[in-house]
């Protein structure tokens, strides 16, 4: 169990993934992608929403979306700059849309009239909608047609497609070395997506819902590493932090003090105190924080103990 949980922490070179050649992995580093621990858990920073399907009817103005159509006709129109041009007219029974394509001459053949498409880019308004250089693929009756995608922070050496394509194959071939790491009743008292699930849905979500438990899950997750980092440095410190001094344990100025005063110590001031006193006694170094309302006497308590290790 513990090799496995070290081996996410060897160099990605250690790692057959299909198509990563050793010029790529110097990319990845780039990215400060050195380990496959840093590579599964390098997370999208936004998502590519194609799920949510518009019909051409709802379209207001210019905006990214989705749509599904006929193509009603084709066409091969000159331009008055000479680039080639390959233009089809939608519809989906709410509206029409115009689609161009530029330098693509080979989508007349490929493109077919009266088949339904999905089409996937940025609309532009004028005397029409109008779509330019979309992606699209071929209906074929689905249910579920869209997709959310994931959004790296990407370098000019190392595109979207690139890191998608690598994401995937390294999900595909490695996610069972990354066995769970929040403890079972964590995770049931706070209804946790499991880690392998989670890595799945951060990086290619099956729906919106998931991909909010998913980063659920990594914000608990994160923060139960920091807290964990917290407690591991706070026990080392607190196995040599015993005997760095000596006080003499005489009270009598204490004493003194406390008979000047023209008031007696609450019992919770007593308590602090006592409390305190057992930690610099034992030749601690300390760091307590006082809490209590204005005026409930929390600065005589740190006279006081002043006073101990005068």
């Amino acid at each position: 169990m513990i090799k496995i949980y070290i081996d996410i922490y060897k160099e990605i070179e250690l790692f057959n993934i299909k198509g990563v050649s050793s010029a790529t992995y110097s990319k990845l580093k780039k990215l400060n992608i050195e380990t496959l621990h840093d590579l599964i858990y390098y997370f999208p920073r936004a998502y590519d929403d194609r799920t949510n399907i518009k019909k051409i009817g709802e379209l207001r103005g210019d905006e990214y979306v989705v749509l599904k159509g006929n193509i009603m006709n084709i066409s091969a129109p000159p331009t008055r700059t000479g680039m080639k041009m390959i233009k089809a007219t939608v519809n989906d029974g709410t509206g029409v849309l115009e689609v161009v394509w530029f330098q693509r001459p080979y989508l007349r053949n490929s493109l077919k009239i009266g088949e339904e498409y999905i089409f996937i880019g940025n609309v532009k308004r004028g005397y029409t909608f109008q779509m330019v250089n979309p992606e699209f693929k071929l209906y074929k009756g689905q249910e579920n047609t869209g997709e959310i995608l994931p959004i790296y922070s990407a370098i000019k050496e190392l595109n979207q497609n690139s890191l998608r394509r690598i994401l995937k194959e390294a999900l595909k071939n490695y996610l069972d070395i990354f066995q769970e790491n929040i403890p079972e009743e964590i995770i049931k008292k706070y209804k946790l997506m499991n880690r392998k699930n989670a890595l799945k849905e951060i990086h290619y979500p099956t729906n919106p819902r998931n991909l909010e438990e998913a980063k659920r899950r990594f914000a608990i997750e994160e923060l139960l590493i920091l807290e964990m980092g917290i407690l591991q440095k706070r026990f080392e410190i607190d196995l040599t932090n015993e005997g760095l001094y000596e006080i003499e344990g005489n009270k009598k100025l204490v004493s003194k003090f406390l008979e000047s005063l023209c008031f007696s110590l609450t019992t919770a001031q007593k308590k602090v105190i006592t409390e305190i006193y057992k930690g610099i006694n034992a030749g601690k170094i300390i760091n307590y924080l006082i809490q209590g309302d204005v005026g409930s006497g929390k600065t005589i308590v740190a006279v006081l103990l002043l006073l101990y290790m005068v």
